[in-house]
This record gives structure tokens, sequence and C-alpha cells, in this order.
């Protein structure tokens, strides 16, 4: 009888306590990934975005990890093929990170298609004259912030494949990060800064320690925002760039170091500018085994779906809370869907970003349960969408008990 009173307590908690992503959060999952499958050409790609293709891609992938609808698999598979045949074998980095993450959802992670094309192109890189580093020169030629967004995406693709020269498209990363800034002189302004730290600070933690003792470019740096900053203090920086509660659009980034608008009608609640901000603070969680970023992801986890618009077209436009005329774009989407996904642990039930007692409650509800399908496989307990819960999802789920979010 104790038993079952606190079985009926921990219940009640969970309804009282459960958060919205469950509604909110992947109903704007559902339709911006629906919206990506329905604008899909025969050929893989969507018309005047094709590169843009690995970031949508990308995200398709992200929806199909957490709904586990086959139509978001198929179609990142189409994409990727026409990334593969459109590209002749040089990839940029959104592209060549899509790939990975198509080796992650293939029947062996391990050994596919996918994953050899990306070692294949690390090593033609290398063994071509001049090598990796004549490579990465290249991308001098790309503004900063174009050369972040790019090079972070190599550096994850190229960790992911165990690129033997990995640790230099690393270290070029971060001397690329030190070139970031909002002004430059003879130039209007940066692109967008506060972006760029929150992909560099995504692929640096997902690949290597924030280190206390690597500094952000040389010292004194060129630009005066990254005096004295080392790889540590990126997730801290990122924080402090987030617009706090009860500010308007709260949860949401600035695009600026200084949170000025510039030329730009307002400061803040930018859909890019907060996309990548909450990559690099999963990341940064992930890598410090911390709970220190859980309140500002949630905060900007909770206000991307609004970017989503639910009438019901599924688009996805660039400022969160002004879906206006400004035109909306499928990268948009992929991208959101990407930091969705990274901002969900699926076998926490509440989404609190901590699997406890709660969680393990809900999971018991459903244990056993067969006949499971698309769209709530078994209130979202089928984790490997097997279409039963089993000792398969008991694992995955004691995998992350009392883990943290990007794990």
């Amino acid at each position: 009888m104790k038993n079952l009173r606190s079985l009926i307590i921990i219940g009640i908690i969970c309804l009282l306590f459960g958060s919205n992503l469950q509604g909110q959060v992947r109903d704007a999952i559902t339709l911006a990934a629906d919206r990506l499958v329905n604008n899909q050409t025969v050929g893989g790609f969507w018309t005047d975005e094709e590169n843009f293709t690995g970031s949508i891609v990308a995200g398709l992938v992200g929806a199909y990890e957490i709904m586990g609808k086959t139509a978001y698999k198929t179609a990142a598979e189409s994409g990727g093929s026409y990334i593969m045949s459109a590209a002749g074998g040089n990839y940029y980095g959104d592209e060549a990170y899509a790939l990975t993450r198509l080796s992650d959802i293939a029947t062996d992670p391990d050994d596919n298609a996918w994953r050899t094309e990306v070692a294949r192109f690390y090593k033609v890189i290398r063994m071509n004259e001049g090598g990796t580093a004549a490579y990465i020169d290249g991308f001098s030629a790309y503004k900063p912030c174009n050369a972040v967004f790019y090079m972070a995406h190599h550096v994850v693709a190229a960790y992911y494949v165990d690129a033997t020269d990995k640790a230099l498209w690393r270290w070029a990363l971060i001397d690329y990060l030190s070139e970031v800034a909002d002004d430059y002189p003879g130039e209007n302004f940066g692109l967008y800064p506060v972006l760029s730290l929150g992909v560099a600070t995504w692929a640096l933690a997902k690949t290597g320690p924030l280190d206390p003792f690597i500094w952000v470019g040389s010292q004194p740096a060129k630009y005066p925002y990254w005096n004295g900053v080392t790889l540590a203090d990126l997730p801290d920086l990122l924080l402090s760039h987030q617009v706090p509660e009860g500010d308007a659009y709260a949860g949401s980034f600035y695009w600026r170091f200084d949170h000025a608008k510039k030329d730009n009608p307002v400061s803040r609640g930018y859909t890019e500018d907060t996309v990548f901000p909450v990559l690099g603070l999963v990341a940064a969680a992930g890598r410090e085994y911390t709970h220190e970023y859980d309140d500002a992801i949630i905060a900007a986890r909770d206000a991307m779906p609004i970017a989503v618009d639910d009438d019901p077209s599924g688009k996805v436009y660039p400022h969160i809370w002004q879906i206006t005329e400004d035109p909306s774009k499928h990268y948009y989407a992929g991208e959101s869907l990407h930091a969705l996904r990274a901002a969900i642990i699926k076998s926490d039930f509440d989404d609190d970003l901590d699997v406890d007692i709660l969680d393990l409650y809900k999971f018991s509800l459903q244990w056993l349960n067969t006949g499971c399908a698309y769209p709530n496989w078994c209130g979202r307990a089928d984790f490997n969408f097997s279409g039963n819960v089993n000792l398969f999802d008991y694992v995955e789920f004691s995998r992350h008990w009392h883990g943290f979010v990007g794990i």
C-alpha cells in the first residue's frame, strides 16, 4: 500500500510539473519537419537553397531521432545523396557534418557509406598539394563569421571520422574565432558575432576540453573582445548574451557582442542567433558534466518553437517573434530542428534536462507495451522505435540516469 501511495504521489507531481515540451516543442518539430519533407524536390534539394542542404539534412536527422517518423529519415537520406552527387567530392562544412549525422542513423553507424565518404574527404585534403593547412588557409577569403561557421562544422566532422589532421582543424577554428568582431575598420559591421561564438563553442566542446590554458587567438588580442579569453570562458560568454527573463524576447540571444541593434530592426530574438548558442551551451554541458546551463538551454529551447508558423505551414522565420512578410527559409527550419534535437534528452519525460525518479515512473507505465507506433511510440518510451518497450529501451533510459544534456 505504501509503494502504491508513493507511485500515485509521483504521478501527480509529474502531471503538475511536466513541461510543455511534448506539446509546443514537439508540435513545432513536426510542423517544420513535415514542411521540409513536402517541399523537397525529387532531386533531394530545396529550391534556391541548394547550398544549405547540409544544414537542412542535419535538422531532418534530428527530427527523425526525436519523432521516429520514417519520412524524415528518407528525406534526410535523399538530401545526403544530393550532397554527395552535387559537391563533386568537396564539401562545405555543414555538408560534411550532415553526412556524419546520416551515419549516426545508419544500420551500422561505424561502417556505412556516409562515414566512408567523410573519411575519404579529409584524407584527400591531407594528401593534396599543400595538405590540410593549405585548404584551411583558403578560409581566409571568407568573412570571419562565415569562416567560423563552416570551420566549426568541419571540426566536428573531422573528429567524427578520426581524421589524421583533426587537431589542425580545431586549432584553426580557434584562430578564426579570434577574428570575429562586432565591427571592422572600413566596414559597417560584422555579420553575426554571437552566432559565431555559439557555433565555435559547440564544435570545440564536442571535440575536446574547453581548456582554461588555451587563449582564443594571440594575446594581446587583435580585437579587444578576446583579450584574456580562454576556451573555458566561452560558455559564460554565451550566457552573457542571452536575453534575461522579464525582458522582451527572453530566452533568445543578442546578435552582437555589444547588444546594439545596429542596422537591424531589433538587437535580439533572431532565430539563427539563438540556435547556435543553444548548441554551444548543450555541448559545453555535455563536456563539463554540469547542469549549470540547464535553465538557459530550457529558456531558449522553449522560445524557439515560436518562430515556427503553426497556421499550419511550418515555415520558420528569421526572427522568433516577428512572423511577418520577412522570408522564411528551409535552412532556418533545419538549423532549428538541429538545436531542438540537441536540447532534448529522449528519456527525460518531464523535460527538465535531468533523468530522475519522475522519468522512471513515466517509463515504468509503458513497460512491456507493444504495438508502439508514430507519433507517440508508446508514450515516448520506445526510444529505438522498435514497436515495443523492452530491455533495449531500459538500457537507453539507464544510460542517461542523472546524466546531462549533450551526452
